[in-house]
């Protein structure tokens, strides 16, 4: 076999591989890593149950996905804030099916620390606590992780926390959820905050703020107040799998499944 031979035959295993899901898909919803994950299992589920082939890629964001729907290269995205008057101008429709709440997370390993207080936040992520001995932990450093100005989860936290709106926060800042997740994953010692549902089937443990931890419960009558709403988004009215995928959202067997993976249900079918 003449090595162009190889190399053409690797070009098309590649092209297969990759091209394959996307082209094969019933529907393609592009958008925030906040719900990729949710939707990802939720996605799988309603697969198996309806023949539908539903492809979630990785995160281009609330504002990609939203881009995408009204450049008609997607049927509709997935967001997790809502719409800006600009947007609601151009006849999009949001859609509400869970609600997020957004936790401080570390490694199950990290320096023994489980609880902290809003001082204590703030002094974290504006850099003036920098050794986890000094929250009642192992004597290790204090590791930052943020992310960015518009991000989804800080919007939120800017509301209660004054230094997430400010100039003044240290650390590293990521692009992304699951960047997020894999940084807290991989780094002991890493303090950062990303939605729940992101934070299951990782080594990640979620610390409790005044001594509140969240639950359906707690959400649902505002107890614990951090979190993020998990929308669609479309421009035109879904039809054909987009419409029973819609649907199936709002079955018991899709809540019960959000209320598995971190997310607590919200919203009625349109």
């Amino acid at each position: 076999m003449t090595k162009r031979t190889v190399v053409c035959s690797l070009l098309a295993i590649a092209v297969f591989l990759f091209a394959t899901p996307a082209s094969a898909a019933n529907l393609i919803i592009p958008g925030t890593g906040d719900s990729q994950a949710l939707l990802r299992i939720l996605a799988e589920d309603f697969s198996k149950r309806s023949g539908h082939l539903v492809v979630i890629p990785d995160s281009i964001g609330s504002s990609g996905g939203i881009r995408q729907v009204l450049a008609g290269k997607a049927i509709m995205a997935r967001v997790a804030r809502g719409l800006r008057p600009r947007e609601q101008e151009q006849g999009l429709s949001w859609h509400l099916f869970a609600r997020s709440p957004v936790v401080f997370a570390m490694r199950n390993d990290g320096p023994g620390v489980d609880r902290l207080t809003s001082v204590q936040v703030e002094k974290i992520f504006s850099g003036q606590l920098r050794n986890w001995r000094d929250l009642g932990g192992s004597d290790a450093p204090i590791y930052v992780a943020q992310r960015e100005k518009g991000d989804s989860s800080r919007s939120v936290l800017e509301q209660f926390f004054p230094v997430f709106g400010s100039g003044r926060l240290t650390g590293e800042t990521l692009l992304s959820t699951p960047a997020m997740t894999q940084t807290l994953a991989r780094y002991p010692g890493t303090i950062g905050y990303l939605p729940l549902s992101a934070t299951l089937g990782h080594p990640l443990k979620v610390l409790a703020i005044d001594g509140r931890l969240p639950d359906e419960e707690s959400v649902k009558v505002e107890d614990y107040p951090f979190v993020v709403p998990l929308a669609l988004v479309w421009k035109s009215r879904p039809s054909g799998a987009a419409a029973e995928f819609v649907r199936y959202l709002f079955s018991r067997e899709a809540r019960d499944l959000m209320r598995q993976t971190g997310a607590f249900p919200a919203g009625e079918a349109p």
